[in-house]
């Protein structure tokens, strides 16, 4: 079996340091690359490639039998091979889920230097367009100990729209959410936006933060579209608040219909 074969069939049940006594470390890190670039480029939203090769690397770091010393080294091999740089350009793929998959392992490779390639993406691409991408990156920075970290939560904070209210929200239920944070957010989005959330309570608040990751990235699969500007964001937001009771009251209706469904109502404005 050739290598590209090896780890485009990893089972996910960790890496042994065997295969990289037996190919070398230099080989098997040019390989995953090749396998990065050529997925990347497929016109796909799965993907699944881009995120076995990424998830290889991780857990040979991460769920391998290098000892100490070897992970260690293996970390060095990485910035030798300028890794971290090669795959930092997927933070601005045309898919969100390629981003996604990027942001996280970056991230749990939990080396503080490279939050700089997170810091930059929030900054240029995902603050002001992508709550969801905006909210995982948030997490990553603060496991990170970005020092960025607290102003641009600061920041979310006091400019209130709805891009903001998303991500700040998103954020706090991936980082098991405060509750008294959290109820202030809602205030918040009632003084603001009150027509939108005046019948919204605690719960009900919470559902809908927990699920949008989710709602959105359905519509996108499903609808094969690769990214929204700031104003489709803000259409989908309204009509996903307005309609969540709607949208999942019904679990038998047919996946891919329901999501080309939805897109077309927010699209002709329902």
């Amino acid at each position: 079996m050739y290598l590209e074969e090896i780890i485009l069939n990893y089972d996910f049940n960790g890496v042994k340091k065997s295969i990289y006594e037996k190919y070398g470390y230099n080989e098997i890190i040019n390989i995953v690359l090749s396998i990065l670039e050529k997925s990347s480029n497929e016109k796909s939203q799965s993907n699944e490639h881009f995120f076995i090769a990424l998830t290889f690397i991780l857990d040979s770091y991460i769920f391998s039998d290098f000892n100490k010393k070897e992970k260690t080294n293996f970390k060095m091999v990485l910035k030798k091979n300028c890794f971290f740089d090669n795959i930092s350009k997927y933070l601005y793929h045309e898919y969100n889920i390629i981003k996604h998959n990027t942001i996280t392992r970056i991230g749990k490779f939990s080396i503080s230097t490279n939050v700089k390639y997170l810091e930059n993406a929030y900054i240029r691409s995902y603050y002001k367009n992508n709550p969801v991408l905006a909210a995982t990156c948030l997490f990553e920075m603060k496991w990170l100990k970005s020092k960025k970290y607290n102003g641009f939560i600061r920041k979310l904070e006091k400019e209130t729209n709805l891009i903001n209210i998303i991500t700040l929200g998103s954020h706090y239920t991936l980082n098991q959410y405060n509750e008294k944070r959290m109820k202030r957010l809602l205030n918040k989005c009632k003084n603001t936006f009150f027509q939108l959330f005046y019948d919204i309570d605690y719960e009900k608040f919470l559902n809908i933060l927990e699920n949008f990751d989710l709602f959105s990235t359905n519509i996108q699969y499903s609808n094969n579209i690769k990214e929204w500007n700031r104003y489709d964001y803000e259409k989908i937001i309204k009509y996903y608040i307005i309609n969540y009771l709607e949208i999942y009251k019904n679990n038998k209706i047919d996946y891919i219909e329901l999501y080309e469904n939805i897109y077309n109502n927010i699209k002709n404005g329902a």
